[in-house]
């Protein structure tokens, strides 16, 4: 993992993000009357940042080597990043409260996001989980195209909040950010925990877990989509519209619940609505797989010169993702361009055989550390 620590001010997330004062920093005691105001049993819901004695024992020991506000929490990050002080493991699909993580050692980005502002607030830091915008990332596994975002911890200082960030990947800049409340931070939880289960194809304790991140935040529109994506594949057809609308309601344009909401109109035959929903998907931060999905469409009716430009446009986002090179392929064969095809499913093959091969050197290297 890579230590890093930013400071932005006000202008980094415009209007339409949350400023630096954000909202309260929840009590254990106030998290309970929120949560049951949502009418949900605070036993029932994951809390993130429960901390421990020994957690307390630790975070203070940590903070003494540092001096001032910021300084402290910098030292605390630091501890956190020593692996001969806390040798923790990450470990990309394991959500785990900031207790747990502490006692295990592991797990992902919210994990050891989670347990960083437990661990400060138990010293008395109002530290806040943010959830960060940046140029969108995907990945396809089992099936799904997965939208990978991110979140940080944030402390509010002098009028800029700086910004402790644990994603061992992190490179990409900021584009804007919400501070969440801890009502919100279980929702991220929640909806973290459904998407493993969903990966898994455990579909009945996703659309559990989805259906809770939604109830405690009905703002989450990536709970909403993947509430959809649940429903879809049970066969609820119109549980799943609801669910995107819903995300749609949340977050105008969004690029997942659009695309989502295209595949579920393929399905019904409604060929021109799912053709102006990826349209609509593919004007926004779009995956390139959303583009490439685009350009079939649009190749299907005829239209291969706006085909191409979404082609281009997904070969800019995702020049090593071998979907975009087979469409590319097929668009070259539909042109009478038989050695182009041929050159860009080669490299499409190489690609596949090169991620193959990342996916065996890293169960080899990881396998001895289970």
């Amino acid at each position: 993992m890579k230590l890093r620590i930013v400071a932005v001010g006000a202008l980094l997330g415009l209007a339409a993000c949350a400023s630096t004062s954000g909202p309260p920093s929840y009590t254990k005691e106030a998290w309970d009357a929120a949560v049951r105001e949502r009418g949900l049993d605070p036993l029932q819901v994951i809390y993130p940042f429960a901390v421990t004695p020994r957690m307390e024992d630790w975070a203070r020991e940590a903070m003494t080597r540092g001096t001032g506000v910021l300084g402290r929490l910098a030292q605390l990050q630091r501890g956190l990043f020593d692996d001969d002080e806390f040798p923790f493991r990450y470990v990309e699909e394991l959500t785990l409260p900031a207790s747990e993580a502490f006692r295990r050692m592991e797990g992902n980005c919210l994990s050891f996001t989670s347990l960083f502002v437990a661990l400060a607030r138990s010293q008395g830091f109002a530290v806040r989980l943010v959830e960060v915008e940046r140029v969108l990332e995907a990945s396809r596994e089992e099936g799904l195209v997965v939208i990978n975002r991110h979140v940080v911890a944030g402390y509010p200082h002098g009028g800029k909040l700086y910004i402790y960030d644990f994603y061992e990947n992190a490179e990409s800049r900021y584009i804007g950010y919400r501070i969440a409340d801890d009502v919100t931070a279980s929702a991220l939880v929640h909806t973290n925990l459904g998407a493993r289960w969903l990966l898994d194809e455990v579909y009945a304790e996703a659309l559990n877990q989805f259906i809770l991140a939604t109830r405690l935040d009905p703002g989450l529109a990536s709970a909403w989509v993947n509430l959809g994506v649940v429903r879809r594949r049970l066969g609820d057809r119109e549980g799943a519209f609801e669910a995107y609308r819903k995300a749609l309601e949340a977050s105008p344009g969004n690029a997942s619940a659009l695309t989502n909401l295209a595949r579920l109109y393929s399905l019904q035959g409604r060929h021109e609505e799912a053709r102006l929903a990826l349209l609509a998907a593919a004007r926004g931060f779009s995956s390139p797989y959303s583009l490439v999905a685009l350009a079939r469409l649009e190749a299907d009716r005829g239209h291969y010169r706006d085909a191409r430009k979404y082609l281009s446009r997904a070969r800019s986002k995702g020049p090593s993702i071998p979907e975009v090179w087979e469409a590319m392929g097929d668009m070259a064969e539909a042109a009478g361009e038989p050695d182009r095809a041929l050159r860009y499913r080669a490299r499409a093959l190489r690609l596949r055989r090169a991620l193959e091969d990342e996916e065996v050197a890293e169960a080899l290297e990881t396998a001895p550390r289970r």
